[in-house]
């Protein structure tokens, strides 16, 4: 079983219940009370309502089903995919946190692993879940859209398919967001970058199907991009999507070894060429608006300073901070598309209540994901609530001389 090695992880889960009502720790061993209403920190247990959605119940499954007093059933198999990933939990966890050199149980890891346990015993993943993984198969994309569509947002854009910086854009640029796309393109020109892509040679990455179970076909798309990316001689690897991000810079080396390329974010490659003089940030961009941390740059990839950064370096542009940031802040609802795909109700409920708490302070919130500009659009919508969501790479874009 695949959840065996996180057993210790379960033992060692000191049921404080930090992950159902505590937002953070405080100083002297206190805990501070949840102080915005919301009944903790994770977002799925406060639509649901019941304790083994919380990060402690979870354990307590995870425990159980190890020391044998109950197995996967159906019931239990879909419980495992209503976890969103966020890792809110693990932000205010304490167990164990001194000896282990890092900040708690990782327990949207472990939900993982209880995914591809589920898979492999034929239990999952849930059929929505299943549909999408065969748009990938098919296409090469979770949307079912042409494979040879995936670069026609590059048109217009003479961009070589070999170079030692490639971008990747992901399935969510390449299809849906295509101004993303073509804006870290100009970002990078106006820098003096020389950057490549793919083109259509660019596939899945395989993230999806690794966070539902399906960990055997990641390895294959993983064998096949990293294969594609050596051929096309890159030495870095610049991602825009969160979710891309993750599994090129955590998951890939588990999957297939060492990569013969380093890994980078966009924020962070902006952030570099703004430190350097390279990257001028000079038309002023006279609007207020808020970052939203993306759960796959945050509290995945402890990806903060970098957005916040350049967003204070565009004259005129003034950004003002949520109630709830960085490690704190609530998750847009998306979950990896496991939410929004399996279970759309929570994930919209979830991305309501982020919408009503960006839209407090700003009408335009800008984000490093894909996945957060359209939950974060369609809470804001379901609400009728006048807020844009927007990538940060557009908003740099706007900001160039």
């Amino acid at each position: 079983m695949a959840l065996e090695k996180y057993y210790p992880d379960a033992r060692n889960c000191m049921r404080c219940g930090y992950c159902r009502d505590i937002v953070a720790p405080g100083s002297m061993g206190s805990p501070i009370r949840d102080p915005f209403g919301i009944d903790g920190v994770c977002p799925v247990y406060h639509e649901k309502r019941f304790d083994h959605y919380t990060a402690r119940g979870r354990m307590q499954i995870v425990w159980g089903l190890l020391d044998g007093f109950f197995d996967y059933s159906p019931a239990l198999a879909e419980h495992a995919y209503t976890c969103c990933g966020c890792s809110a939990c693990t932000a205010v966890c304490w167990a164990d946190a001194e000896k282990r050199g890092e900040e708690g149980i990782k327990t949207a890891r472990i939900m993982r692993a209880m995914r591809q346990d589920v898979v492999d015993m034929g239990l999952g993943p849930p059929e929505p879940l299943k549909a999408r993984d065969a748009l990938i198969d098919a296409q090469g994309n979770p949307f079912g859209k042409p494979k040879a569509e995936r670069s026609n947002w590059a048109k217009g854009l003479p961009l070589p398919q070999k170079g030692e910086l490639v971008f990747w854009a992901g399935c969510y640029a390449a299809y849906e967001y295509p101004e993303v796309a073509q804006a870290v393109v100009k970002v990078l020109r106006a820098a003096g970058s020389d950057v490549a892509c793919l083109g259509d040679k660019e596939g899945c990455c395989g993230m999806l199907e690794l966070w539902d179970g399906n960990r055997a076909k990641a390895k294959e798309r993983a064998e096949s991009n990293v294969k594609a990316l050596a051929e096309a001689g890159a030495k870095r690897l610049v991602v825009s999507c969160a979710e891309c991000y993750d599994i090129f810079k955590n998951d890939y080396a588990e999957l297939v070894g060492a990569l013969p390329f380093d890994v980078v974010h966009t924020s962070q490659l902006f952030a570099q060429l703004l430190d350097e003089g390279k990257l001028k940030l000079g038309k002023p961009v006279n609007k207020k608006v808020t970052y939203h941390d993306a759960c796959y740059l945050s509290r995945h990839n402890g990806i903060y300073e970098e957005p916040r950064k350049l967003l204070s370096s565009i004259p005129g542009l003034e950004l003002v901070e949520t109630r709830r940031k960085e490690k704190y802040a609530l998750c847009c609802g998306s979950g990896a598309d496991m939410l929004t795909t399996a279970f759309p109700d929570v994930g919209l409920a979830i991305a309501k209540r982020r919408a009503e708490e960006l839209k407090e302070v700003a009408d335009i919130v800008v984000t490093g994901c894909p996945r957060c500009l359209r939950n974060i659009a369609e809470g804001a919508k379901a609400q009728s609530l006048d807020l844009t969501a927007r990538d940060l790479a557009v908003v740099l874009a706007e900001a160039l001389p």
